[in-house]
C-alpha cells in the first residue's frame, strides 16, 4: 500500500523567483500541511535552481525515487510552479498522476489528483512556463534598449561604479570618484613596460582598490583583466560583440592597444637579444607590430659579427606586407634626430615656469570662488532638510495634511542625494594638489635632456625616454614616423610659438640626466 510522500522545495537564483518564499519559508508552509493531514514523510529534496529548462538535479533524483520506490502516495510542495516552469517536467508530473504511480499532489491550498493532470495542471504549468517566457522576453527588450543607449547592462568594472539610485532602465556606469583616478595611475604604469602584472597587482592593493564584487582587494587574475578589459576605452563587451558605450574612457585605444601588446611580448619565450623598439613599433602597410632581431654571423677564420635589424612580423594573413628591414643603427638615429625636434632651451623653460606661476595664482582664486559657491550650497541644503524635519514634527502636522509620509520621504531621499553630490564636490575641491607646476617643471626638465640621455643610456633608459615621450610609432619603406605624447605635443607647440620671443638656445645641464631618467613617472599623455 503507498502512504509515503515525498516534499520538494525550489527557490531560483534568478529574476523569476524575486518575490517567491525562501526554501526554509516553504518548509515551514510544508510541515504545517504534514502535520495537519498527519501525513508520513520519506525523503524530502530542496535545491536553488532555475526551472525553466529540464535537468535540475534534485527534481530529477525526485523522479527517480518514486519510480524505483514503489511506494510514495504523493509529493508536498508549497506551489505547482516550484515543481515545473517548463513543459517538459510538467509533463512528467501529469503522467505520474495518469499512470497512477503517485495519486496526489499536496499544496497548501489545493491537492491536485488524477482527474486534474489532463486540465488543471496542463493550465497551471503553461501559466508558469509563459511567465518565465514574457519575463524572458522583457528582460531582452530591457537589455536591447540599454545596448542602443550605450549602457553596459554588466557588474562595472573595478574604477566605476553601478548607478543603482537611478530608475529601472536608466541605470548606467560612472567613474568611481576615489578609484578612478588611482587605476588611470596603474594604467601609467602599466605602460612604462617596467612592470608586471604581480607588480602592477601589488601597486593596486597599496592604493586600496577593490573590486565591485565583495570589495575584495584585487587579485592577480583581475589584475590582467582589467588590463586587457575594452571597457576602459569606453566601450564594452557583451555576448561575445564590442559595442560602444556612453561612459567615461579612462585610457584610449592607442593605449589599450600599447598595453595588451607589453603583456603579449612579456608572455612569450624572449628569444630577441636586442630590443629597444620591440612592442613599441606597428608596421605602415599591414599594421602588424615590428620585431628586432639579433643574428650572429661566424667567419671562416673563427671570428664572428652579429647583426641587429627590425622588421615586421607579417602576421596579417590578408595581406601580403613587402616591407624591408632596416638596421638598429638607422632606427636609432631617426629616433636622435626625432628627439632633438623637441629640446628646448633653458631660457624657454624659465619663461615657462613663470607663465605657470601666474596661471597658478588664477587657479588658486578660481578654486576657493568654487570651494565658497559650493559650501554656501551646502549650507542651504542643510537648511532645507531642518526645514523638512521641523515641518513633518509640526503640530499642525499630526494629520499629514501639511506633509504626507509619502511626501517626506521623497523630499528627504532628494535632497539627501543633493547633500551628497554637494559635499563630493566640496571634498574633490579640497583635495585637489598643487603639485602640478612641479611636475611640469620636471617635464621641461626631462625634454631638455632626452636627446643626450638617449644617446648615452642604457637599452632599458632609451626605451623608457620613447615610451615616455612617444606614442603611435609607425614604421614604412624605412622610415619612422613618432607622434609626441600629449603634453609634449603641447609643449613643442609652446615652444615654436614662443621661440622668436627668446634668445638663442643655450646649452642644458645633464649631469643629472640618468637619474632624470630613472623614474618611470614622466609618462604624462597618451
Amino acid at each position: 500500500m503507498k502512504n509515503l510522500y515525498l516534499t520538494y522545495c525550489r527557490k531560483s537564483s534568478e529574476s523569476e523567483d524575486r518575490q517567491m518564499q525562501s526554501i526554509n519559508d516553504q518548509k515551514n508552509a510544508i510541515q504545517k500541511i504534514v502535520k495537519e493531514k498527519g501525513l508520513k514523510i520519506h525523503k524530502t529534496f530542496a535545491e536553488s535552481k532555475s526551472a525553466k529548462e529540464p535537468g535540475r538535479k534534485e527534481f530529477n533524483k525526485l523522479i527517480d525515487t518514486i519510480y524505483t520506490h514503489g511506494k510514495i502516495k504523493g509529493i508536498v510542495c508549497w506551489s505547482i510552479n516550484r515543481l515545473t516552469r517548463n513543459p517538459v517536467d510538467t509533463g512528467t508530473i501529469q503522467w505520474l498522476l495518469q499512470k497512477g504511480d503517485i495519486q496526489e499532489i499536496v499544496t497548501p491550498t489545493k491537492t491536485y489528483t488524477e482527474i486534474d493532470s489532463d486540465f488543471i495542471i496542463a493550465i497551471e504549468g503553461a501559466q508558469a512556463n509563459r511567465f518565465i517566457r514574457d519575463l524572458k522576453r522583457d528582460t531582452l527588450r530591457g537589455v536591447k534598449s540599454k545596448l542602443e543607449k550605450g549602457i553596459a547592462p554588466l557588474l562595472a568594472p573595478v574604477g566605476y561604479k553601478n548607478n543603482t539610485y537611478k530608475k529601472q532602465g536608466k541605470r548606467d556606469i560612472s567613474p568611481h570618484k576615489t578609484y578612478f583616478p588611482l587605476l588611470r595611475q596603474i594604467f601609467d604604469l602599466a605602460l612604462t613596460g617596467n612592470y608586471s602584472v604581480v607588480a602592477l597587482k601589488r601597486k593596486a592593493q597599496k592604493f586600496g582598490i577593490r573590486t565591485n564584487r565583495h570589495r575584495k582587494l584585487i587579485s592577480r587574475t583581475q589584475m590582467y583583466k582589467t588590463l586587457v578589459n575594452p571597457f576602459y576605452t569606453g566601450k564594452f563587451l557583451y555576448s561575445g560583440e564590442i559595442y560602444q558605450g556612453k561612459h567615461k574612457p579612462m585610457i584610449t585605444d592607442n593605449e589599450h592597444e600599447r598595453i595588451r601588446s607589453i603583456l603579449n611580448d612579456r608572455s612569450r619565450p624572449r628569444k630577441i637579444k636586442h630590443d629597444l623598439l620591440t612592442g613599441l613599433i606597428r608596421c605602415g602597410e599591414c599594421g602588424m607590430m615590428v620585431t628586432g632581431e639579433a643574428h650572429t654571423k661566424t667567419y671562416k677564420n673563427g671570428k664572428s659579427q652579429t647583426f641587429t635589424y627590425y622588421r615586421c612580423t607579417k602576421q596579417n594573413k590578408k595581406i601580403k606586407c613587402g616591407q624591408p628591414y632596416i638596421s638598429d643603427t638607422d632606427l636609432e638615429e631617426q629616433m636622435v634626430e626625432w628627439l632633438g625636434s623637441i629640446n628646448i632651451s633653458t631660457k624657454f623653460i624659465n619663461w615657462a615656469i613663470k607663465q605657470l606661476n601666474e596661471t597658478n595664482e588664477n587657479e588658486i582664486k578660481l578654486r576657493k570662488n568654487r570651494l565658497k559657491s559650493a559650501e554656501k550650497e551646502l549650507r542651504n541644503i542643510m537648511i532645507k532638510l531642518d526645514n523638512l524635519v521641523k515641518l513633518k514634527i509640526s503640530e499642525n502636522n499630526k494629520e499629514g495634511d501639511l506633509l504626507s509620509d509619502h511626501e517626506f520621504l521623497d523630499q528627504k531621499k532628494y535632497l539627501t542625494k543633493e547633500k551628497t553630490e554637494a559635499q563630493e564636490l566640496i571634498d574633490e575641491i579640497s583635495k585637489r594638489q598643487d603639485d602640478w607646476i612641479e611636475r611640469a617643471e620636471q617635464c621641461f626638465n626631462f625634454a631638455s635632456k632626452a636627446q643626450l640621455a638617449f644617446k648615452n643610456g642604457t637599452i632599458e633608459q632609451k626605451k623608457l625616454i620613447m615610451k615616455s615621450i612617444g606614442s603611435n610609432l609607425i614604421l614604412k619603406d624605412k622610415i619612422l614616423e613618432i607622434e609626441p605624447q600629449s603634453v609634449f605635443k603641447t609643449l613643442k607647440k609652446g615652444v615654436d610659438a614662443k621661440l622668436i620671443r627668446l634668445e638663442p638656445e643655450e646649452k642644458a645641464d645633464t649631469s643629472d640626466y640618468y637619474t632624470d631618467f630613472s623614474l618611470p613617472n614622466y609618462l604624462w599623455g597618451g
